[in-house]
C-alpha cells in the first residue's frame, strides 16, 4: 500500500474512534436524562427512593382555567 493510502487508513481509524466515542458519550447522556412523571400520591408512595431517580411531579389541569404568567406592565 502506498504512503497516500495508509495515511487515509490511519486518518479513517481515528475518525472512526473519535464517532463511537462520541456516540456513546451521547447514548450515555440520553439515557441519564431520561425523567419520569409521578404524581404526587406515587412520589410519597416511593419513599427514601424517590431520592435516587430522576422524578418530576405532573398535575392535570383542569378545563377552563387559565393563569397568566410572567409579570405585566
Amino acid at each position: 500500500m502506498s504512503e497516500q493510502g495508509r495515511r487515509y487508513m490511519r486518518f479513517g481509524a481515528v475518525m472512526a474512534v473519535i464517532l463511537m466515542a462520541l456516540g456513546y458519550l451521547a447514548i450515555r447522556r440520553a439515557r441519564n436524562s431520561k425523567s419520569y412523571y409521578v404524581t404526587i400520591k406515587e412520589l410519597n408512595g416511593m419513599g427514601n427512593g424517590a431520592y435516587s431517580k430522576r422524578l418530576r411531579v405532573g398535575r392535570q389541569r383542569r378545563t377552563g382555567l387559565h393563569q397568566a404568567s410572567g409579570h405585566s406592565h
